[in-house]
């Protein structure tokens, strides 16, 4: 997701890159619904798990009408 935000987003406004950046999730809901007028999808997956089957780390895609544009 935030490749997705430096290669997309920030390219579209000089100088953000030194801007920390709180939930690229809403960052990128708010550009894509201003731009396109459509709601982006995200799939989160389980990416990491321990032993005992305890979900350590969650992993996002994000589709952009039903396209996967990032992860």
């Amino acid at each position: 997701m935030e490749q997705f935000i430096l290669k997309y987003v920030y390219s579209k406004f000089a100088g953000l890159q030194t801007v920390s950046v709180k939930s690229y999730k809403t960052m990128v809901q708010e550009l894509v619904q201003k731009e396109q007028k459509i709601i982006p999808e995200y799939i989160d997956t389980e990416a990491e798990v321990d032993g005992k089957g305890n979900v350590l780390k969650y992993k996002s895609d994000l589709y952009l009408a039903s396209v996967k544009k990032a992860e």
